[in-house]
C-alpha cells in the first residue's frame, strides 16, 4: 500500500449511498466486488481514515465505508450513540 494515495483517487470510484437511519441518514462509500468488508472507523475519526486500505482491499472484497464522524450525516444521526447504532 502506497502511503501517498491522495484522498480524491479511490473516492472518484466509490458509490456513495446515502441510506436512512432512523428519521435520519448514514452515509456509506463502497468499492469492489466480491465478499462485503466494512471498515468502522474509531470515535472521532472519519471513513478517510481507511483512503489508503480501500482501493487494495477492493480488489478482492467489496469494501464499504460508513460516515460515523458525521460529516456527511444529518444532525439527526449525529445524536445517536454507539450503543443505538449497533
Amino acid at each position: 500500500m502506497t502511503p501517498d494515495v491522495p484522498v480524491h483517487k479511490p473516492t472518484q470510484r466509490m458509490q456513495r449511498h446515502d441510506l436512512p437511519f432512523q428519521g435520519g441518514h448514514v452515509t456509506w462509500r463502497c468499492m469492489g466486488k466480491g465478499p462485503p468488508l466494512v471498515l468502522l472507523h474509531g470515535g472521532h475519526g472519519s471513513w478517510a481514515h481507511w483512503v489508503r486500505n480501500i482501493q487494495p482491499l477492493s480488489q478482492d472484497f467489496r469494501v464499504c465505508v460508513a460516515d460515523l464522524n458525521f460529516a456527511e450525516a444529518d444532525e439527526t444521526f449525529a445524536r445517536l450513540n454507539a450503543l443505538r447504532l449497533a
